[in-house]
């Protein structure tokens, strides 16, 4: 009954949609991936109640605090925001694309804030008792970033770099091996626990024009929302499916 409400829900406000219900085609050539460059829509992909789902409302917050931002917060505390909860309080990554982005922690009422690093965190995940987060930009000629390690030591939050990225990661999850699997501008890559890399695809179609901007992963396949669609990655076959609504 709960699913059939969801999907009513879905029909009658025709957003978000199940993923599910979209028609499977090859993936874009370059030309094609060129061509849907010119299209309207932006499909970020989130999980709610175990389905997997996409939007393209620029508006949608796939994660946010539950109170606004406390009086005094530093003013890079600003744009799209990625969370890790504690019993204590939340870790935030801030993502202002060209203009930035930060790391920072609030307490669970909502009434600190600290600013910990001036990383432009795209996304943060927890991995048993460790956190990981990407950062980076990619902007006209540039593609840069990083996996960071998050960690608290003598009470502190302190962030080191883990490891460099080949491009900027637009995305990141995590599979049932506990690989860390992240979306570039350019690739898809697996980061192992020795810190090995395995490039999954190499020169992505995406790179000519559909911009990445959100990952998942279910029962290890990965979803990435982009411009026009969305790719499945089952990261166990390596199959590869372009997803479109329509």
């Amino acid at each position: 009954m709960k699913y059939l409400f969801i999907v009513l829900l879905i029909w009658l406000f025709k957003e978000p949609v199940l993923v599910k219900l979209w028609k499977s085609y090859p993936v874009p050539t370059k030309e094609q991936a060129k061509g849907y460059n010119l299209d309207s829509s932006d499909w970020q992909v989130f999980i709610k109640d175990n389905l997997v789902l996409a939007t393209s409302d620029r508006y949608f917050k796939p994660e946010s605090l539950p109170f606004g931002l406390p009086k005094g917060c530093s003013s890079d505390f600003g744009g799209r925001q990625t969370i890790v909860s504690f019993p204590d309080g939340y870790l935030v990554g801030f993502d202002k694309g060209e203009w930035g982005g930060a790391l920072g922690w609030f307490d669970k009422k909502g009434k600190e804030c600290l600013k910990i690093s001036d990383d432009q965190v795209v996304k943060i995940v927890r991995v048993d008792d460790q956190v990981f987060a990407i950062e980076g930009l990619a902007h006209l000629s540039t593609s840069r970033g990083s996996l960071l390690r998050i960690y608290k030591k003598g009470g502190k939050w302190q962030v080191e770099k883990y490891l460099g990225l080949p491009y900027a990661p637009e995305g990141l999850g995590v599979d049932s091996n506990k690989n860390l699997i992240v979306i570039t501008s350019n690739n898809l890559i697996k980061v192992r626990k020795d810190k090995s890399i395995e490039v999954l695809i190499k020169d992505g179609f995406w790179s000519y024009g559909l911009y990445p901007n959100s990952l998942i992963i279910k029962d290890d396949v990965a979803f990435i929302g982009m411009r026009k669609g969305v790719l499945k990655y089952n990261l166990n076959t390596k199959a590869q499916e372009w997803l479109m609504d329509e």
